[in-house]
């Protein structure tokens, strides 16, 4: 049974710095029948002592995690939904007065277990782009248009039936593009995907140079590597297989790209090992063996036109 209309899930880690403007914009949503699952991934600053505030003027469920990553947060939030409907929201992220209230009215309109709406995206309101979603892609189309990329895979520009993440567990398995998988996993079971087109964006993706895509440590270009070599071996329904290695190939270079970028010898030596490694080399040609082996896509990184997923 559903206690609400919609769960808004936000996970933070450490995001004290935003959280305060974050409650005061779901405060200020014209909708009212929602609560807000806030997943606490292993916080160490006040981030907890913001959210008390605010429990009595918001419906909050606070949930207190060990530090496992937003995957596995995620997963614990919608474990613990109460909504007929899910949504995602990122804490460092802004939203407009009519974010709930847009993405609600339209998948009841459209009747779609899964709802994809335009967001905004940039470093501030000023300089931000809507991020079109092509009118042309048919809801059976969803699923390659999110593998080749030319659809992102962020969970915030969606709205979806709570039941179709019932049994999807992908969330806690990876740290990287975590999203995008989940949402191939659901469309490779047969739920319906559709496009909103007549909606005005409600959600700003705040760009931020610190996020996982953007560090060039070790830690999360691995991640980036073993996100690769889940999508050559998890046994997706949908038969893309070829999509899905050009997606493990992708990642594989983004995570090149990223340790180049790093300028540690030490970490561009790491990461090529696992590239040419008995695991990872069958995704590359002999010529893309040879350009890792010399570094060759420095230069394409440099000119900002390296592959990458954010």
């Amino acid at each position: 049974m559903n206690s609400f209309a919609v769960s808004l899930i936000v996970v933070n880690y450490n995001g004290e710095v935003f959280l305060k403007k974050l409650l005061e914009m779901i405060r200020s949503q014209t909708f009212e029948d929602f609560e807000v699952v806030f997943v606490d991934d292993g916080s160490n600053d006040k981030s907890l002592e913001i959210v008390q505030k605010y429990m009595g003027c918001l419906k909050i469920q606070v949930l207190k995690l060990e530090h496992k990553g937003v995957g596995f947060a995620r997963q614990k939030g919608v474990e613990n939904a109460k909504g007929k409907y899910v949504m995602f929201l990122d804490a460092d992220d802004y939203i407009l007065p009519k974010f709930i209230e847009t993405y609600y009215t339209a998948i009841e309109k459209e009747l779609s277990d899964v709802l994809f709406l335009s967001v905004l995206k940039g470093a501030t309101f000023r300089t931000a782009h809507v991020v079109e979603i092509p009118s042309k892609i048919g809801t059976t189309c969803i699923s390659q248009a999110l593998l080749t990329g030319e659809m992102s895979g962020w969970l915030f520009q969606t709205i979806s039936d709570r039941r179709v993440w019932e049994n999807n567990s992908l969330f806690g398995q990876i740290n990287y593009a975590e999203d995008l998988f989940a949402l191939l996993q659901i469309a490779s079971e047969g739920y319906d995907f559709k496009i909103a087109t007549e909606c005005n964006p409600q959600y700003f993706y705040r760009h931020n140079p610190n996020s996982l895509t953007e560090k060039t440590s070790w830690e999360n270009i691995n991640s980036m590597i073993e996100a690769a070599e889940y999508a050559r071996k998890f046994n997706f329904k949908d038969n893309r297989r070829k999509l899905y290695h050009l997606l493990s190939k992708k990642m594989l270079l983004n995570a090149l790209g990223q340790s180049l970028v790093s300028g540690d010898s030490v970490t561009v030596g790491m990461t090529k090992k696992k590239l040419l490694s008995k695991r990872n080399i069958e995704s590359f040609s002999w010529i893309d063996i040879i350009r890792i082996k010399l570094g060759l896509y420095a230069v394409r990184n440099r000119m900002g036109s390296f592959l990458s997923l954010n």
